[in-house]
Parts: C-alpha cells; structure tokens; sequence
C-alpha cells in the first residue's frame, strides 16, 4: 500500500462546473478604506455594509445590482489571444541589468565585428520587444553597470558614482525611491529603452555588486519581479567586489543577504554568463538558487 503524501492535495475539478454561479462583468463593491471587495461573509445593513476586515462603513449604494443570491465577479477580464499571440503571466516589474565593462568589448567571433556588448544588446531589446508584446503592463528597468551604475527609466537616467558604490543601505534606499515613483509599462517605455540599450558603450570596472543592491532595492515593494544579470565577469568594483583585497566573509554575506532579501520579496534573479570567464559562479549561482532563479552559460562563439 502507497504511504500518503502530505505534499500532495486532490482536486476535483468538475466541482469547480457544478458549483458555478453566476458571472458578472459589472464593477464590484470593493471597501473605500482598506480595497476589501464585498463577499457573502460581510454584513449588510439598511443604508451601509460593514467591511469584514477593517470594519468600516460603506455606502449600500455601492453594491451593484445582481441576479442572484451568491455572485462571482470578474476582476480582470482574460486576454483575447489569437494564434500570433502569446500570452504569459506578467511579473510587476522587470529589471536587465547589463554589464557594460571594458571586458565586454572582447569580439566574440574574429571578423564579425560582434562584441560581447553587442550581443548582450540584441539579447536585451530582444526581451523588451517580447514583454511589449506578449505583457505590455510590465514595468520593465534597465540598469547599465560599468565603474558606476546607471538606472534608466523612462524619459531619465539616474547615476551612482564614486562612493556611494560602497554605501549598500543608500543604495538599496535610492533604489526603492526610483521602484516606487516608476510605473510607466513596457508598452509605453519600449521605445526609450531600446534606444539606452543602442546607446549603450564598454567602459571601466564592473560594478555589479552595487547594480544588484539598487535593483533589490527597486523591487521591494513589487512581489513577484524579477532581475535579470548579464555579465562576463567578476564583480570589481563597490560593494559586493570578489578581488582578492575582499574578504570572503564580505564577499558571502553580501550575495547570501541580498539573496535572502530578495527571497523575501518573492523577487526571482537570474543570471547569465560566458563561458570559460570568472564570474564568482558559486556566489551569484546561490543567488539564483535562492531566488528559484536560473543560471544561464552562454558561449557567444556558438
């Protein structure tokens, strides 16, 4: 006999038609205090309803008319897709973060004339094009690390430089300020952010270590987002450097807490890596493990 799996929960799913009610498309009482929408579960007086949750008084007025007892309303109405549509369930925000150092101006195949950059371009606009078709409400945030960090949203650039590399709580702060004042969607964004990316050239050192702190920091309050990585080396410059002058106990608690922040956050962060390039895999692959994140080796002479 099979031992039971208390992992495992049956459903079954034709109750779900048995028991439906009726749909309505008509705009649902929601609680002018707290947002709670109206159930079965709330109190219901002469001229008012009471919130279940803050208990605040609503206007009666507010319920719209049904033809039912129990009612199930829809929020949001699904997508219409046609056979040219994708459709994917769109995280709150997105945030590519590029690696724009010197290293990454190495060609990738002799003759070409195609860099690392340049590959790392086609990779990005590719992604935004994608997310403003198939989730044009994304909020979608480049962010360009060099030997300083740049976070461009919508119609500005906002820069970190010198010191403030090293200054892992501003960073962060700065970064939920930027998250929390940008919310223009993809659909409107694409067409800045994919000239940044064009615009983009190789300088300096590689400052991902402080890239990841203002990313982390953007999506605080936006559950669900996710941070992309795409670099070819070891981090250099600012917090979370992996030269030989940090420590290794700098080096782990910083990755291990931002791992653990953004876990909290339900923030997913992938990576993405050159083959054969030291990129301190076994701290930025616990990034990705930690985040159910994913760890991408690309090799650009493919």
């Amino acid at each position: 006999r099979e031992l039971a799996n208390t992992n495992i929960v049956a459903f079954e799913c034709g109750q779900c038609v048995a028991d439906s009610t009726y749909l309505s498309k008509n705009s649902h009482a929601a609680c002018t205090h707290c947002g709670a929408v109206l159930t079965t579960a709330s109190s219901i007086n002469t001229n008012s309803w009471t919130c279940i949750f803050c208990k605040s008084e609503n206007p009666k007025s507010d319920i719209p008319p049904q033809t039912d007892s129990v009612c199930t309303y829809i929020l949001k109405p699904a997508i219409e897709a046609n056979e040219n549509t994708t459709i994917t369930d769109a995280p709150p925000m997105v945030v590519l973060c590029l690696d724009v150092s010197c290293s990454m101006s190495t060609s990738v195949n002799s003759g070409s004339g195609q860099t690392r950059l340049s590959c790392v371009k086609a990779a990005a606009e590719a992604q935004i094009n994608e997310l403003a078709k198939t989730c044009p409400d994304s909020i979608v945030v480049l962010i360009a690390f060099g030997s300083d960090v740049t976070v461009y949203v919508s119609g500005s650039t906002k820069k970190f430089v010198g010191r403030q590399l090293s200054e892992e709580l501003e960073l962060q702060q700065r970064g939920e300020v930027i998250g929390m004042q940008y919310k223009t969607p993809v659909v409107l964004s694409r067409d800045f952010l994919l000239q940044q990316v064009r615009n983009l050239h190789t300088t300096g050192c590689t400052a991902l270590g402080p890239a990841l702190a203002v990313a982390v920091g953007m999506v605080r309050k936006a559950p669900g987002s996710k941070i992309m990585i795409l670099s070819d080396g070891m981090a250099n410059c600012g917090i979370g450097s992996m030269n030989a002058s940090a420590s290794n106990h700098e080096k782990n608690s910083f990755y291990d807490e931002m791992g653990k922040r953004a876990a909290r956050q339900s923030t997913v962060i992938s990576i993405c890596t050159v083959e054969g390039e030291p990129a301190g895999l076994e701290l930025l692959g616990a990034l990705a493990d930690a985040t159910n994140g994913i760890v991408e080796i690309v090799d650009p002479t493919a």
